[in-house]
């Protein structure tokens, strides 16, 4: 969301360590979703910020399944 031209604040600024935890746990090599996972991501898909990055996707690439 903040690499997008301007960046995308998130809707609800507590959701940031949401983000955090994901691209935290995401980017380790034994990656294996756990249940915390799954619950920030619902809690942050509702979020109006990570809602109009959505929308903007037409500006960066994201895959088709991404929804």
């Amino acid at each position: 969301m903040s690499t997008i031209n301007a960046p995308v604040p998130l809707g609800d600024p507590k959701n940031q360590f949401r983000v955090d935890y994901i691209q935290d746990v995401a980017s380790q090599q034994d990656f294996d979703y756990p249940p915390e996972f799954y619950e920030h991501t619902e809690i942050l898909w509702k979020d109006s910020g990570v809602q109009a990055c959505y929308e903007r996707s037409n500006e960066y690439q994201l895959i088709d399944c991404a929804k």
